[in-house]
């Protein structure tokens, strides 16, 4: 797991310390990372950039030499600005999966049932990719485009230039553009169409349903929920005949990442349309066998008005987004953007991918703690090893431009230790916290 807390319990004489990341189950470099894909027709612009950005992504992070190299992060994969820095100890062991935001019910798609990538399934075969698959960026690249991606036959430009390579699992270069030829040379003829959703998008619910079809005891909310609306209980898409069907993309004690890709707010129905909060999802997503954080890519809403709304959007669903990543710990990056003239554009989706990218490099260097600290008690150890607090070599806190030396942090925005330089644990590594609480009663700290 990404971070634990454990209280100590009883007639202890440290019973009012509290411990963070104990024996080493505060600490993985495992990543499991779930892309949830709007594949409505309102993505047209944006299934573009999807194409040309997220395979320069991908080819980044799973390319051959990255595979082969143990000892990178994931951030080093992505943009390699932190090769042969202090932090090159921790490697992400990743593995990567698509799905998409349609959802409860048949929505249209290839058959009349459900599709790959529909209701929580996985898109693709295989559809689970870890680092060390063959032909990795030609894998992922299928799976995004030709099954978890809405592309219009009328809207795709044609390029009868475009010469497909010989070799069907080569990685193919889309040249700038993609075109209809270069989809049919990665999917097969014509296999590209007919994959968009209804536009009712359902992200959250989405990726709750991936998890659960991951898990072989999921919880009796997987197969059905009761409506806000009417509170009667209406059944899912899931069954128990899907338990296991995407087994294989929780590993234990990994840290789960799901990036939503959408230009809409979230309609997930376990929640009453016009509320912006979460919690019957917060509930849910704690019952995973991980902690589950959350990186996404949506509108953007700034002082609560949406700058840009190619996709349609309401206010209160982009605001689930912000609450989502509030709840659980995340990113919330713009999709879209402003020129210098005004005009709405998809943003640069390299720069996003870096910023999940250090997102998944800051997960694995910060513990969270269970309860507000006296920063003062703060006391950190790994390995047994005592860490002492860093020092700011430039900027202020109250900037948020602090430049730390070796050591560790406290993050009061995230009530969250921070490891820094040298001082960042290696994997495997046995991480231990201990604290008062503001307002308890120290006697005596265990060491």
């Amino acid at each position: 797991m990404l971070t634990v807390a454990l209280l100590m319990l009883g007639c202890k004489p440290y019973e009012v310390f509290l411990v963070s990341g104990a024996e080493q189950v505060g600490f993985t470099n495992d990543a499991d990372i779930l892309f949830v894909i709007d594949n409505s027709d309102s993505m047209t612009d944006e299934a573009e950039a999807l194409g040309l950005n997220f395979n320069t992504f991908i080819g980044k992070l799973t390319s051959e030499e990255g595979a082969n190299a143990s000892r990178q992060t994931l951030t080093d994969a992505v943009s390699n600005y932190l090769r042969e820095t202090t932090d090159i100890g921790l490697f992400i062991d990743y593995q990567i999966a698509v799905t998409t935001t349609t959802n409860l019910y048949d929505q249209g798609g290839v058959s009349p049932g459900i599709d790959p990538g529909e209701a929580g399934s996985l898109a693709g075969s295989p559809s689970i990719i870890n680092r060390f698959e063959p032909n990795v960026e030609s894998i992922f690249q299928k799976n995004l485009l030709c099954e978890a991606t809405c592309f219009q036959p009328s809207q795709v430009p044609s390029d009868p230039s475009f010469v497909c390579p010989a070799d069907p699992e080569a990685s193919v270069d889309p040249g700038g553009q993609v075109t209809q030829e270069f989809l049919d040379c990665v999917c097969g003829a014509g296999e590209w169409r007919d994959h968009c959703g209804a536009g009712d998008e359902q992200p959250i619910e989405a990726a709750f349903l991936s998890l659960c079809r991951a898990i072989e005891n999921p919880p009796d909310d997987c197969f059905a929920y009761e409506d806000p609306e009417d509170l009667s209980e209406k059944a899912t898409q899931i069954n128990e005949g899907d338990i296991l069907s995407n087994e294989g993309f929780l590993r234990e004690n990994a840290i789960t990442l799901v990036v939503i890709v959408t230009d809409e707010g979230d309609g997930s129905p376990r929640i009453l349309d016009g509320d912006s909060e979460v919690d019957a999802y917060e509930r849910l997503f704690s019952r995973m066998p991980n902690p589950v954080r959350f990186a996404v890519v949506a509108p953007p809403y700034h002082d609560r008005e949406l700058v840009c709304n190619s996709g349609g959007a309401v206010p209160w669903a982009v605001e689930r987004y912000q609450n989502l990543i509030t709840t659980f710990g995340g990113a919330f990056i713009d999709i879209e953007a402003q020129d210098a003239n005004g005009a709405c554009a998809p943003t640069d989706f390299s720069k996003n991918l870096e910023q999940i990218g250090d997102l998944l490099n800051q997960l694995s260097t910060v513990f969270a703690l269970s309860v507000v600290p006296d920063v003062s008690t703060i006391e950190v150890f790994v390995d047994k090893q005592a860490i002492l607090e860093a020092p700011i070599l430039s900027g202020t806190i109250e900037a948020g431009d602090a430049v730390y030396g070796d050591g560790w942090s406290y993050d009061s925005a995230y009530n969250a230790v921070s490891f820094h330089g040298t001082a960042v644990p290696g994997f495997n590594a046995d991480v231990k916290i201990y604290y008062r609480p503001v307002g308890g009663n120290p006697r005596e700290i265990p060491f």
